[in-house]
């Protein structure tokens, strides 16, 4: 990739002397001929918590042009200017106190982990804070938890919980009341997805007990005569209905006829 950047046109570059941050990380130096000077031609830097980019030129556009021309494709050129701008993109966490699930979304038979990370003023790992963890259900239920981390034990197991949307708000002290919130998803575990093998003893079980019989793919052909052979059973239906006498036309008639006699 270095070889393929030397082969690029010159960009143009202004005479002029620039001072650049002592912060600042170069990416491409400035050439005077074949000569590498120690001016960035390109370079990041982090101005008030945001990252930069810096080209002292113009020319860019050549660049992929020239690579095209070259080699029929933009590999390199794509490459590192993506990258930067994925770097670019990504935003640092600076919070000193970090506490969430392990996992967004678990089962009602496995423990719910919170995970909690302590920094001091350089970012270094702390221990020995006291955590707070409130939890709040979908009914508005409330359940506090409460625990010390320790170096190799960042996580708290909560336990097993019902179905349901928890929220939950962690704190701590450090130089001034640090709290974060979210939250995560109880599911109910669905037993019969864990085992996808089919259990033929059990279904020799249920054939024997409602009066079938079990047979396996090979045994296609045997199912297929037992059915042909087998008297198809006749059954009789039979219904019930009452109705109430007022609701005959010919016993409203007859009651009527005895009392005008």
């Amino acid at each position: 990739m270095a070889t393929t950047f030397n082969t690029f046109p010159p960009a143009s570059v202004p005479f002029a002397k620039m001072a650049v941050s002592p912060s600042a990380t170069p990416l491409l130096f400035q050439k005077v001929g074949s000569v590498v000077t120690d001016k960035p031609l390109l370079y990041v830097d982090n101005e008030e918590e945001r990252k930069i980019a810096v080209m002292q030129g113009e020319g860019l556009w050549r660049w992929r042009l020239h690579e095209y021309a070259r080699t029929e494709n933009t590999e390199a050129f794509d490459e590192v200017f993506t990258k930067l701008l994925q770097y670019l993109a990504t935003t640092d966490d600076r919070r000193k106190f970090r506490c969430y699930p392990v996992r967004q979304e678990f089962s009602d038979t496995e423990q719910v982990q919170m995970e909690t990370q302590v920094y001091n003023e350089i970012f270094e790992s702390v221990y020995g804070n006291t955590i707070e963890i409130e939890l709040t259900d979908e009914a508005g239920k409330r359940t506090s938890y409460s625990y010390t981390t320790s170096a190799g034990n960042t996580r708290y197991t909560i336990g097993a919980l019902p179905e349901g949307v928890y929220r939950y708000k962690a704190s701590t002290t450090l130089q001034e009341r640090e709290e974060v919130r979210g939250e995560f998803l109880v599911v109910k575990q669905q037993l019969e997805l864990q085992n996808l093998t089919a259990d033929f003893n059990l279904l020799r079980k249920l054939a024997s007990q409602t009066g079938g019989a079990f047979y396996k793919m090979e045994d296609w052909g045997n199912l297929q005569n037992q059915l042909v052979q087998k008297e198809a059973v006749a059954s009789i239906n039979s219904e019930e209905k009452l109705n109430s006498l007022i609701n005959l036309k010919w016993i409203f008639f007859l009651l009527l006829l005895l009392v005008g006699t």
